[in-house]
């Protein structure tokens, strides 16, 4: 795969590269009883299949009318052990030597725990029962060796949303009387409104904002991005596709067959403690609560960012005007003073948006290509009610 490469979007699931921004949500893990249940559930979840509902792939939507539901599924390491055996696990690992080990050990694993930061309070064995989502009458084990398959569910409505769900329920296939694949874990996403914006997180940010732009997909076609509505031109620094969608053969790895096209994600539930946050953005008399969280964010609450309008939001940037900023070589489309805020004169070294996308910063050691290294796919969405 080079950059040259249109994707294949039939082959990737739409989560991939793209964001629905559907507005009611389910995440649902299921733990596997019956293995060829399982196999039969999965086979019934593609595209083709004749099921009532199937996994959502990357082609456009016909006319650009979003679908009554939006679907994409994952599966653990555990879950692939059930589905494809030992010995098939043993040749993908093999034949993917730089990025599965790091899989089969998983989140719980203590060299990972401790390099992310999962300890105390946020250690492995607090994380299921404490969201209220555990379903299962068995306690969590701590290696989370009883989650096999992560689905994700995208309606227009919370009635819409129990109703798909439910008939998801009903295809999962019986085995000895009972049902292959069981919930595991539910966790049910709403969207928090500030006045008619659906997009904001607990914290009070506007959020869904900067999203890498990939390699040569559909989505970086000019007529493709007029049908979907978006009204100015994408034109920031392209990440490749492989860093996402994985490819058997690139520079950077090797990739078992089995892999193309898939990804490796992160699945994560972040708990925001609003009020000490508004105490501490309340707590200097000298400076204004707003300019602290824009600080801390590198962005205002409406996601202006800091580096194109230091001095509060500004409400004439839309769509890609939130993220295209702070390239040293500017884009046409570029917003803000083309020239590096070095010193974080305006954008804090420490602001959330400058150490998760550094763009064009020299002094970030490891950035070059610029925009490229470290780049991560976000798929967030608000959960529990706001305080």
């Amino acid at each position: 795969m080079n950059a040259d490469q249109l994707a294949d979007m039939e082959d990737i699931q739409g989560l991939i590269l793209r964001g629905y921004n559907f507005r009611y949500i389910k995440y649902i893990i299921f733990s596997i009883a019956d293995a060829q249940g399982a196999r039969d559930f999965c086979a019934g979840l593609l595209p083709g299949s004749g099921k009532p509902m199937c996994v959502t792939n990357a082609e456009p939507w016909p006319g650009g009318v979003k679908p009554e539901y939006c679907l994409n599924i994952g599966v653990t390491y555990n879950g692939m052990l059930q589905l494809i055996g030992q010995p098939n696990c043993q040749t993908v690992g093999g034949a993917t030597p730089a990025l599965f080990p790091i899989f089969k050990s998983g989140a719980t694993d203590a060299f990972n725990v401790g390099v992310i930061g999962d300890t105390g309070a946020s250690a492995p064995e607090n994380w299921w029962k404490r969201s209220g989502g555990w379903q299962l009458k068995t306690h969590p084990s701590a290696d989370g060796s009883e989650l096999h398959l992560q689905l994700t569910l995208f309606t227009h409505s919370a009635e819409s949303r129990e109703a798909h769900y439910q008939t998801l329920l009903s295809m999962i296939p019986v085995a000895n009387g009972e049902p292959a694949v069981v919930p595991a874990f539910l966790m049910d996403s709403d969207p928090i409104a500030v006045g008619e914006d659906l997009d904001y997180i607990h914290f009070g940010y506007k959020d869904s904002l900067s999203q890498p732009r990939i390699g040569n997909t559909l989505w970086n076609k000019k007529e493709v991005r007029l049908l979907t509505g978006v009204s100015t031109i994408d034109d920031r620094p392209v990440v490749p596709l492989f860093r996402f969608a994985i490819a058997t053969k690139t520079p950077s790895y090797n990739a078992h067959k089995l892999l193309e096209n898939g990804t490796f994600a992160a699945f994560r539930l972040l708990y925001q403690d609003v009020a000490a946050f508004n105490t501490f953005i309340a707590s200097d008399k000298n400076t204004s609560p707003e300019l602290v969280a824009a600080k801390m964010c590198g962005r205002w609450f409406d996601g202006t960012p800091l580096v194109v309008s230091p001095d509060g939001e500004d409400k004439k940037l839309k769509d890609f005007d939130f993220t295209n900023f702070n390239y040293i070589t500017p884009t046409p489309n570029q917003q803000g003073l083309p020239q590096p805020d070095d010193l974080g004169e305006r954008c804090p070294y420490a602001a959330h948006i400058r150490r998760a996308h550094p763009r064009d910063d020299n002094y970030v050691t490891g950035n070059n290509p610029p925009n490229e290294i470290h780049r991560v796919l976000r798929r967030a969405s608000p959960y529990g009610p706001p305080i």
